[in-house]
């Protein structure tokens, strides 16, 4: 009898870390978005910079004009973030590796204090490829709905929403994406 409820508890064990795995793949799969060109969308994507007031780590206030004809890499990040240490440094080097002529990649900083921001980028070797500023009123990141940290938006030339991720964003992902891009 006690090997069968031995048995029994850990086949329940196994099928209740199947159950959790399977859920898991569930919610990654659908939180990711991804979202084809549509025509007129750079207008579209002027509501991301809509309710957001930029500065950088100086203090200075920052314009993002998102009407240049670009494609635009946007990483939401807070310095509490684990993530965000790792994924900045890798977008640092993806945008140096690319250039910065038909992709601007902006590092965008969840209304943390300007001290913390600094801090924390200097931390991280300055990130010299990147556009840092801090979006005062945390209006990027409720305009794109985002939820998770960080998080990374890609838009075309255009403006239309090519990618979204929630969460550590795949770097061979999302060169494939902006290549993609570059070549329509």
């Amino acid at each position: 009898m006690s090997q069968q409820r031995t048995a029994f508890v850990t086949l329940a064990l196994l099928g209740c870390v199947l159950l959790l795995a399977a859920l898991s793949v569930q919610y990654y799969l659908t939180h990711r978005q991804q979202t084809a060109y549509t025509p007129d969308a750079r207008k579209a994507a002027q509501g991301v910079y809509a309710d957001s007031q930029f500065v950088d780590l100086s203090g200075k206030p920052v314009s993002l004009d998102p009407t240049t004809p670009r494609i635009e890499v946007i990483n939401l990040w807070a310095s509490w973030s684990p993530h965000s240490r790792e994924e900045l440094i890798s977008l640092d080097q993806m945008a140096a590796a690319m250039g910065t002529s038909t992709v601007r990649f902006v590092a965008v900083n969840r209304d943390e204090p300007e001290d913390v921001a600094r801090a924390f980028v200097a931390s991280l070797g300055g990130l010299p490829h990147l556009t840092v500023v801090i979006d005062t009123t945390d209006g990027m990141y409720k305009d794109i709905e985002a939820y998770a940290m960080p998080e990374t938006v890609v838009f075309a030339k255009d403006g239309s929403k090519l990618l979204q991720v929630r969460g550590v964003v795949d770097p061979t992902e999302l060169k494939d994406t902006i290549e993609a891009a570059r070549s329509n």
